[in-house]
């Protein structure tokens, strides 16, 4: 027993070490990522289906705001479901459905180096193309990020 606990009490720092010291493999792979991923920011409004008239909540300009993860692709950027259509995962949206219809207010973006949101072109339904149902969706946007970003992989 008391050599089992002296094989753990000695395999414990070289645990701790490796999560403190990276492989160059590991460096490799995080060099080669560490600028393809940002954080994404959408806003939408309410709008009255009889008046057209925008409303947001709590006194502020948007009604919801969904935070996300996008990945930058060369020529434009991939998203989830929940930045293309942040609706569907606001409960306070649900009980206005039948009256109002949303529409994005706001689109804003974030590397992970940086500490400022930078508001892009608006991500709507109508300039994305949806890559794999209700989960992926690709936004052609050579501006935000320079047309920079991995390169797709358009093989079966």
């Amino acid at each position: 027993m008391k050599q089992l606990l002296l094989l753990i009490l000695g395999l414990c720092p070289l645990h701790a070490m490796a999560q403190f010291f990276s492989t160059g493999n590991q460096q490799f792979v995080e060099t080669a990522i560490e600028n393809s991923m940002f954080v994404i920011s959408q806003q939408y409004q309410l709008q009255d289906m009889t008046t057209n008239e925008l409303y947001g909540r709590n006194g502020k300009e948007e009604f919801g705001t969904v935070l996300s993860y996008g990945i930058k692709v060369a020529g434009g950027y991939c998203c989830f479901d929940q930045t293309a259509q942040p609706w569907r995962y606001d409960e306070n949206f649900t009980r206005y459905q039948q009256t109002h219809r949303p529409v994005i207010y706001k689109t804003e973006v974030k590397e992970f180096a940086d500490s400022v949101m930078h508001e892009t072109a608006i991500l709507s339904q109508e300039n994305v193309t949806e890559l794999y149902p209700q989960t992926i969706y690709y936004k052609t946007d050579s501006a935000t990020f320079k047309g920079e970003g991995f390169l797709p992989d358009s093989s079966i």
